[in-house]
């Protein structure tokens, strides 16, 4: 039997490339109920619907394969000219999406199969596949789209699947069009939480009125949730038709006023208190519509456990914020970071540069790195000396006003900042509204603060290398996101001999060609804490790779290891 596997090892064979584009589709037919459109009829598409009232969404695969290689089944219409890949990119604070362009061909469309139901009532058929498409399907932004690598002569179920995202832009161009195409991470930016409203108040009211009058509800919840009008946020019970009831007045501190017909109701999104894991999934499977086989639910659950004793997050959105805002705040409030994998799943990791367990891979200019393919960044400005963040926000103050927070904790790297050092004050500012004092006990909070401010400063004290090299296929089972060892002569010691083992995590992982090239950024020193027990245990300078995945006993007087090594940091 022929798979994907073996044709990678045949001498001649012809390689393809199979992308499905998923647009929007009406499942019904026009002119038929429940349809009650007349006349000309439409292209069961939204833009094009003459009855939107009864408008049943669905959807409908539009399939494209490489043109230089024969069909490798029925369906397809072999347009794809060239797909370019531009890999995920970890960044501090947020994730560059993955991208992908797709090349295709245009051609007259003459028949319209696939593209039109009702082609054989239409008197003439005229223009191009793309244009059309387009034209019937202007919605086409986060639409999904799913691209296969596979042979000729393979059946489509055993195409390997190469990468899963939406449709970001498309362009038309002489002869032809390009789709370009993001991760599912992408799809946050997209957003807004909560969805910006169009709702006014069909009703003045005092501001003792437990009953609202709206002009249209329909996109509020049903059963119940909150609203903001003007500086005021309103629970309701119970959502009847237009009408709000069970309502309680001034929430989240805010004041109970009168309100006038006409004025704007804003849906609130309220994230209430939880694991700030379980609400990155909201995020991703509520309110971003990502399916949970999208989602590295494994990794998830992990972290959670590892910060089981971290207390619960929650906010009330009551203006719209873009999601990818929302959910990369907390990803920097819990010394994460987020990507796509290769495996085309959205997975976590924390900051750590070890981990009990842990398998690394090792590159070396020995055995590993392709010679005169390194370089290093020293990446100044990744240093950082000083973190405030500003938190405990009121319920409608703005983002990044320092007057809508009313705590503040500051951690300075004084060393740093003196002149003996860097001689300068970098500051980031974290606002976070995440965390508040109404919810939780004050002394747990406080304590979170002052760890998360701690880390965050330990980790960007001093700056960031960033390692590019390049290595052959061998050494090409590295994904992004891994954490490996490096010891090379592009960065030495203070005595010149070259740093080695150095921890660093693959923060971009490109294939080019018969080789693939890895962007590393290097960890400081940063551990688990471990006291082991009297059975077993060894000295440092004895200890195994694994062995110091865990914690050993520095000097009080100079704070090292038996070798003179930094000492452990208690995570």
């Amino acid at each position: 039997m022929t798979t994907y596997a073996a044709e990678l090892g045949a001498v001649s064979r012809y390689p393809n490339t199979l992308c499905i584009a998923t647009l929007d589709r009406c499942a019904n037919t026009c002119g038929s109920s429940p349809c009650t459109a007349t006349g000309t009829k439409c292209w069961n598409t939204y833009f094009t619907c003459k009855d939107k009232a009864h408008f049943s969404k669905t959807t409908l695969d539009h399939e494209y394969t490489s043109v230089k290689s024969p069909l490798p089944f029925p369906g397809p219409r072999p347009y794809i000219d060239d797909v370019k890949y531009i890999p995920t990119e970890i960044k501090d604070n947020l994730t560059i999406s993955g991208r992908v362009s797709i090349t295709l061909r245009d051609e007259p469309e003459l028949t319209d199969i696939g593209l039109d139901p009702y082609y054989s009532t239409r008197s003439t058929i005229q223009g191009t596949y793309a244009k059309k498409l387009v034209a019937r399907n202007p919605n086409y932004k986060g639409r999904p789209v799913k691209i296969y690598n596979g042979f000729y002569g393979l059946a489509k179920g055993d195409f390997v699947q190469r990468f899963d995202g939406i449709i970001d832009n498309i362009t038309i161009k002489r002869g032809g069009w390009v789709i370009e195409v993001a991760d599912l991470l992408k799809k946050l930016a997209d957003i807004d939480v909560p969805a910006k409203s169009t709702i006014k108040l069909a009703a003045a009211i005092d501001a003792t009125q437990v009953q609202l009058s709206l002009t249209d509800a329909t996109d509020l919840d049903a059963a119940n949730g909150y609203v903001r009008i003007g500086d005021e946020i309103i629970f309701y019970l119970l959502k009847t038709g237009n009408q709000l009831s069970g309502c309680i007045r001034g929430c989240f501190s805010t004041t109970a006023e009168a309100h006038n017909q006409n004025d704007k109701v804003q849906k609130c999104r309220y994230y209430a208190p939880q694991s700030a894991y379980d609400i990155l999934l909201a995020m991703l499977q509520t309110d971003a519509g990502i399916a949970a086989g999208s989602i590295d639910s494994t990794a998830f659950a992990l972290w959670k456990a590892f910060d089981a004793d971290m207390p619960y997050f929650s906010a009330i959105i009551s203006e719209p914020i873009k999601l990818s805002k929302l959910f990369f705040e907390i990803i920097d409030l819990i010394d994460c970071k987020c990507w796509v994998g290769e495996d085309l799943k959205i997975t976590i990791r924390k900051n750590l540069p070890n981990y009990p367990g842990r398998t690394y891979q090792t590159f070396t200019d020995a055995d590993n790195i392709i010679a005169n393919s390194i370089s290093v960044d020293l990446n100044a400005k990744s240093r950082v000396s000083r973190i405030s963040i500003y938190w405990n926000k009121t319920a409608i103050g703005k983002d990044e006003e320092i007057s809508s927070y009313n705590c503040l904790d500051v951690f300075t790297d004084v060393e740093g900042e003196g002149a003996n050092l860097y001689n300068e004050s970098v500051e980031k500012k974290v606002y976070c509204r995440w965390l508040r004092l109404d919810y939780m006990d004050e002394d747990l909070v406080i304590a979170y603060m002052r760890r998360v401010g701690a880390r965050m400063l330990r980790l960007c004290k001093n700056p960031l290398p960033i390692i590019t090299f390049d290595v052959e296929l061998k050494d090409s089972g590295v994904k992004t996101g891994d954490m490996v060892k490096i010891t090379t002569s592009a960065l030495c010691e203070a005595d010149g001999s070259p740093l080695t083992n150095v921890v660093s995590q693959i923060v971009k992982r490109e294939e080019k060609g018969n080789k693939v090239s890895l962007r590393a950024m290097k960890f400081p020193k940063q551990k688990v804490g471990f006291i082991q027990s009297a059975t077993g245990a060894v000295d440092y300078t004895s200890a195994t790779d694994a062995q110091k995945e865990y914690g050993f006993i520095a000097s009080a007087t100079t704070n090292q290891m038996s070798n003179g090594d930094e000492a452990y940091y208690t995570y």
